[in-house]
């Protein structure tokens, strides 16, 4: 979906990183789309405790989440293992603010629909995009690092020229800048999703980020993450 150009050098460095940073794009995309979904609400119950024959045991031991089949709503199937624990279990899901709880006949499951989010989830999820990105942009920044002590090292053993060494720097800069502002404007671009094109932004930069989000690539990236 995204795709990096090679313009000042394809050696086998930058080759090897635009690959690198395309993948972490992509994950980066994958994550962010998962942001406010049915998944997100499913976590909630991952770490969830249970006390089952006076021990402490998770949720997850006794019970499997699933997302519904019908993708046009919000929510979760949970199949319970044990039907002593369906009241406990329950309770644990009103305590984490699901109310929309149905028993669903002639079966072990329990089918959960989230309510439509409130402010504060959507603020919550925007915050959350911008922790996906960050942990994204370490990653690329430390993929250039990784191919810069490559290059050195080959320089040193004089496996590169020090021409060809000097033009894959460059285009070194040039893939993580590229890299940082497709996440950077993918990150902007799930953030509209959830708050729309009027969500307060505080830099010049934030603006001009914001502003690439309506272009044909990013729309597509953008509708993606939708889907």
């Amino acid at each position: 979906m995204i795709e990096l150009k090679l313009q000042k050098s394809d050696d086998s460095y930058s080759t090897a990183a635009k690959q690198r940073m395309e993948e972490n794009i992509e994950g980066c995309i994958e994550t962010l789309k998962a942001v406010g979904t049915s998944s997100t609400y499913m976590t909630l119950l991952y770490g969830a405790a249970v006390q089952v024959d006076g021990r402490n045991r998770k949720v997850t031991d006794f019970a499997d989440i699933e997302p519904l089949e019908d993708k046009a709503k919000r929510g979760f199937i949970v199949a319970l293992h044990r039907a002593d624990l369906e009241t406990t279990i329950i309770g644990i899901l009103r305590e984490n603010g699901f109310t929309k709880i149905e028993k669903l006949p002639d079966t072990g499951f329990l089918k959960v629909e989230v309510e439509r989010p409130s402010m504060d989830q959507l603020d919550a999820w925007a915050i959350e995009c911008d922790r996906h990105v960050s942990s994204a942009l370490s990653r690329s920044g430390k993929i250039k690092v990784d191919a810069l002590s490559q290059i050195a090292k080959g320089v040193k053993n004089e496996f590169i020229e020090p021409v060809v060494a000097h033009r894959a720097r460059l285009q070194l800069d040039d893939l993580s800048l590229s890299s940082e502002n497709f996440l950077k404007v993918i990150g902007m671009t799930r953030k509209v999703h959830f708050l729309g094109y009027g969500l307060q932004l505080s830099t010049e930069e934030e603006n001009k980020i914001l502003s690439q989000t309506r272009q044909p690539i990013f729309k597509k990236v953008g509708e993606f993450m939708e889907g």
